[in-house]
């Protein structure tokens, strides 16, 4: 498979959505669990069993969040699916370092994990709708090498803005991004 072997139209779509995902998955790599559970750290001094149960139950509740992705996207379809769920999980996610208090951005981490997956089943089925069958492989191939690659270049960015004393940015800049994205 090559590049070149993709269909003119299944080409441009993947272009355009390299470039649409690749944003979104730089968002989420500046904003990764090991990422949110350091800030929750050294804002409030968590202790970490603390900071084991909260990403456990955001990560449960995400887990909620994609088996209720199905009944949205029946109802209300895939593209106003991903952009209903993932929107208010962008803002959840912006506002994360404002609250003064742990149990407000905890609120805030949850809301964000229950939406925040809610589009992949209806992203992946879009796509799978809008190329050429014989092309869904390597079309989504692509795309998810682009958005893991984007996806490793968070850190290096929230990495820099904590070491500037400037942790909390990389958490509006990534839900700023994302609602870009949406």
């Amino acid at each position: 498979w090559s590049f070149t072997q993709i269909s003119p139209s299944s080409r441009k779509t993947l272009l355009k959505l390299s470039g649409l995902f690749s944003i979104d998955s730089l968002a989420s790599g500046m904003a990764s669990i090991s990422l949110t559970t350091y800030f929750l750290s050294t804002k409030f001094g968590s202790a970490p069993s603390s900071l084991g149960t909260i990403m456990a139950f955001a990560s449960l509740m995400s887990s909620i969040g994609n088996i209720a992705a199905s009944s949205v996207s029946k109802r209300i379809g895939f593209i106003y699916t991903m952009v209903f769920t993932h929107l208010p999980s962008a803002i959840f996610l912006a506002m994360m370092p404002a609250p003064h208090s742990l149990a407000l951005t905890v609120f805030f981490i949850v809301a964000r994990a229950t939406l925040a997956s809610m589009d992949q089943a209806p992203k992946a089925a879009f796509l799978s709708a809008v190329v050429l069958p014989a092309e869904r492989t390597a079309v989504m191939g692509t795309l998810n090498t682009v958005k893991t690659a984007a996806q490793s270049a968070g850190p290096l960015v929230t990495g820099a803005l904590a070491q500037n004393k400037h942790f909390g940015v990389a958490f509006v800049m990534a839900g700023c991004m994302k609602a870009g994205y949406d």
